[in-house]
């Protein structure tokens, strides 16, 4: 008897423990910083070792506790086997079985997606042209797309999808990640009104970069946060209007979704915001659609009110900025004033002249497909299907990167500034078929669960669903002209696990 409940018991416990580091990384991750004043060694980019340092080394505690648990289950019954070719071949059928009964849910499709990216990522590594620099990084430790970095977020996935199932678990998760874009959007506010009282010193005073170190990057997690945080306002809405409560509830929710709107606008990034604008406007269309006009009304309340704040603090800058240029004052007030003002479409055109002229070097590569002297693939050809490796891309870009003006240097970029592309240039044909195949995959069987399944729903289900899709809309958006980086593929990870543990959770949810 005592045996029987010890291993229930430690599963139990090791099961807290794996929700623990999980949530510990989406808050960690983002909000972790080793500023260059601080640290003790000459690094590349502080700001980015620590993060990439803190997710592997997470992602790592999480393999541990999930080998362990498999372990006590025994799922790995090594060298008990018995009975030879025939019971080999009865354990083969019943697995076959077992597997078509798994790809009848819908959900599972998006697994299959994810796992066939990772197996790309591990034959392009494997055939790399540096193996070294695939595994760990071109640089190891920053922030890359280097195999050791991805498998981290493909075990943050695989732990979620398979421990993700309760409700508390789930609004536990969701409020970590509003939590979260609350901290990262508030310090972007304190920033821009001169409180850096952690001293991060954005490089460009008029682009805010919170903790994150890069004011895309921040922009890149609150399009996430702003979608989630007005679908779960949302939800959290019952009961009659006429209620102290209910209106307490859209003040709250209303104010913690100006925090984040008015974080995104100090960042002063086109693709995020760009991106922000998809998430809302499809949250909006798809609740309309499937949630009923009630449901539409509350959110249409909450985003009115969220957008009052940002909309006061861009008009009151404004009118101080044209102030000071009639009276001659030019001061710090004229450049909080241009941190909106100075979105004209000179600078758009520019950013994406120069994101176009990367685009179009990054095509030569994939249909030209140079390869290194020392390049070793008996198949050069294989290249166009697997690619370079993974973290290749600002090596190849070099091969046939055109000098720049008068300068005669060649056009030097780490990232593609479209992730599907890099991912084509490392990872061959497959890699892009791969990563794009994971948003087609969610976003296939969201849709197929709204239309064919939407009537055996809760309204919770629906809209928090809704919230998530949205989400990833924003994003792939974004990322068609973004950069991918931890903290923000921490968050995308994590929301995918949303989508395909949602259905299990909400089995057991009524509304």
């Amino acid at each position: 008897m005592i045996s029987a409940v010890k291993p229930s018991v430690t599963v139990l416990w090791i099961s807290r423990g794996l929700e623990l580091v999980w949530l510990l990384t989406i808050v960690s991750v983002p909000l972790v910083f080793l500023s260059i004043s601080s640290s003790p060694l000459p690094l590349p980019s502080p700001m980015e070792v620590s993060k990439i340092a803190f997710l592997r080394t997470l992602a790592g505690l999480m393999t541990v506790l999930w080998l362990v648990e498999w372990g006590i289950w025994r799922r790995f019954p090594l060298g008990t086997s018995s009975g030879g070719i025939g019971a080999l071949g009865l354990r083969v059928k019943e697995w076959w079985s077992k597997l078509g009964h798994w790809l009848d849910q819908p959900v599972h499709w998006v697994v299959l997606a994810v796992w066939f990216y990772g197996a790309t990522i591990l034959v392009s590594t494997l055939f790399s042209t540096s193996l070294k620099a695939s595994v760990w990084g071109r640089v190891p430790g920053t922030d890359t797309y280097a195999a050791y970095t991805m498998i981290c977020y493909f075990l943050l996935f695989g732990v979620l999808v398979t421990h993700l199932k309760t409700k508390p678990q789930f609004w536990r998760l969701l409020g970590t990640i509003i939590g979260m874009g609350m901290l990262v959007a508030g310090y972007s506010v304190l920033q821009h009104f001169g409180q850096d009282f952690l001293r991060l010193g954005p490089a460009n005073p008029s682009r805010m970069e919170s903790t994150l170190g890069n004011p895309i990057f921040v922009a890149s997690v609150m399009l996430m946060t702003i979608a989630l945080s007005l679908s779960v306002a949302v939800v959290t809405l019952v009961g009659s209007i006429r209620t102290a409560g209910f209106w307490g509830k859209v003040s709250l929710w209303s104010l913690c979704l100006s925090i984040q709107l008015t974080g995104i606008g100090f960042t002063l990034s086109h693709g995020p915001w760009v991106g922000t604008i998809v998430a809302l406007a499809g949250f909006i269309g798809l609740v309309a659609i499937f949630a009923g006009w009630r449901t539409l009304g509350l959110a249409g309340l909450v985003l009115g009110l969220a957008l009052i704040l940002p909309a006061m603090i861009m008009l009151v800058l404004t009118r101080i900025e044209q102030y000071e240029l009639e009276t001659g004052q030019a001061s710090a007030a004229q450049v909080i004033g241009e941190r909106f003002t100075s979105i004209q479409g000179e600078a758009t055109i520019e950013s994406l002249s120069r994101r176009t002229e990367i685009w179009s070097v990054s095509w030569q590569v994939i249909r030209s497909r140079p390869l290194f002297e020392f390049d070793s693939l008996p198949v050069p050809a294989l290249r166009h299907l697997i690619g370079y490796g993974p973290d290749m891309f600002p090596a190849v870009f070099m091969l046939v990167s055109p000098p720049i003006e008068a300068e005669l240097l060649p056009l030097q970029t780490n990232h593609a500034h479209n992730y599907f592309i890099q991912q084509w240039v490392d990872l061959g044909i497959l890699g892009f078929f791969a990563s794009v195949g994971v948003f087609v995959a969610v976003f296939l069987i969201g849709g197929y669960q709204l239309l064919w399944e939407g009537r055996k729903y809760s309204l919770l289900h629906k809209v928090i669903l809704i919230g998530l899709l949205s989400a990833l809309a924003g994003r792939f958006v974004e990322q068609t002209v973004g950069v991918a980086k931890v903290s923000d593929l921490v968050l995308w990870w994590v929301i995918m696990a949303g989508v395909v543990s949602l259905p299990r959770i909400m089995g057991t949810l009524q509304r």
